[in-house]
């Protein structure tokens, strides 16, 4: 439809040239023109074979110690001094490894509990949550898991590059004739196309787990689900409730990892993903060329010679799996935009349509051929045998 649209416009252009073409006095002879340049849009059939490689990696993000840590079954979170347990320059007046209380004064002087908490430690959190009875070893430690996929070198082929509709420019310089009716020069020309490829598949990856251990202050694990702080009434011996939800019950962990694991399951999971290449090519083209009427309003061009394209490109990743265990998919998400010089060859025929001696129509088509472009992303790859492909090109052609 684009290129519909773009020839019904050349036409038009064409006619109205053609009719403010001024009439020329009797005995005025034209000059044999030297140059002709041809204007139109190009429709690239596209169908260049593209792959997307080594697949499959998502990293697994751990956080420094002096950060939070979020893992797929649960959470440490950096603890610090509560208001309730600090003094007006910031220092520490509850007993690390105990309790400490918070208190309120009514207008008669009289003093009543608000609260009674557990007492911040240093190498302890009392901010902390798992997510199942598993994560609990026999030696009482609560292990938590982060996910990740290491490619096998896994590919997917995108099969072709989507057709698309673009811009295109020749020049030619007429250098001699052959005959009443031929002549050969030399043709120069530029085109713009789109290039666009998608793929969506499965490839199957190494699963990494990278486990931590972290050890409670004291006692045994309290039952999963568990999502500390946690709170309970704080209530009279009598069971009166004076503050409700005023009693912590939180079960510290210590801050820091007390043991690592870090291993690899080969072929342990299959990556779901979307990858994309999206972008244009510049092709300048250069080479002898040949032209002849075969009427007085229909002739023929052929050029052929050498081509450089200048490529750029995004190329984007989406990945995903489900780990064992875990509530959340693990996910790798990026983009990165590409550049690059090819080189190659190029094969043109045209048929032209002249409604005057100097204007009229062209179409054709052009057969070009690039190396193959290359685009990186952390490790993946595209491969694109660009040039593989026929363009359909049509406009005008003017002499002159």
């Amino acid at each position: 439809m684009k290129l519909r649209c773009v020839t019904l416009g050349l036409i038009s252009i064409t006619l109205l040239t053609a009719g403010l073409t001024p009439a020329q006095p009797a005995g005025f002879r034209r000059p044999d023109p030297l140059w002709s340049v041809s204007v139109g849009g190009r429709f690239h059939s596209g169908g260049a074979g593209v792959d997307f490689g080594n697949l499959g990696t998502i990293p697994v993000e751990v956080a420094a110690l002096d950060q939070n840590r979020n893992y797929s079954n649960g959470l440490v979170t950096l603890d610090a001094l509560r208001a309730g347990e600090r003094n007006a320059t910031g220092g520490q007046t509850s007993t690390p490894g105990g309790r400490y209380q918070t208190t309120s004064t009514d207008a008669d002087n009289n003093v009543s509990v608000t609260g009674d908490f557990v007492a911040f430690t240093p190498g302890f959190t009392r901010d902390w949550a798992y997510n199942d009875a598993s994560q609990v070893g026999a030696d009482g430690r609560i292990c938590f898991d982060r996910f990740g996929a290491v490619t096998r070198g896994g590919t997917v082929a995108a099969t072709e590059s989507d057709a698309s509709v673009g811009f295109d420019l020749d020049m030619t310089r007429r250098l001699g004739k052959l005959g009443a009716r031929w002549e050969w020069g030399i043709t120069g020309g530029i085109g713009l196309s789109e290039l666009r490829a998608e793929s969506n598949g499965a490839v199957v990856s190494d699963l990494r787990r990278l486990t931590d251990f972290y050890a409670l202050q004291e006692g045994v694990a309290p039952d999963a689900p568990y999502d500390a702080p946690t709170f309970i009434d704080l209530a009279n011996p009598d069971g009166t409730v004076l503050v409700a939800n005023g009693f912590e019950t939180t079960r510290p962990l210590s801050q820091d990892p007390v043991a690592r694991i870090d291993g690899v399951v080969a072929g342990g999971t299959t990556i779901n993903g979307r990858w994309q290449v999206d972008g244009a090519y510049f092709l300048v083209r250069l080479g002898p060329s040949l032209r002849g009427r075969l009427t007085e309003r229909i002739g023929v061009s052929f050029s052929a010679g050498l081509a450089a394209g200048y490529v750029g490109t995004t190329f984007s990743a989406e990945e995903s799996f489900q780990p064992p265990g875990a509530t959340q998919a693990a996910t790798y998400n990026a983009e990165a935009d590409g550049n690059d010089l090819l080189v190659g060859f190029y094969g043109a025929a045209n048929v032209e349509f002249w409604f005057t001696p100097a204007t009229g129509l062209y179409v054709g088509a052009s057969f070009e051929s690039l190396d193959t472009y290359n685009q990186g992303l952390e490790g993946r790859r595209v491969d694109i045998d660009i040039g593989e492909g026929l363009a359909v090109r049509a406009g005008i052609v003017y002499r002159f």
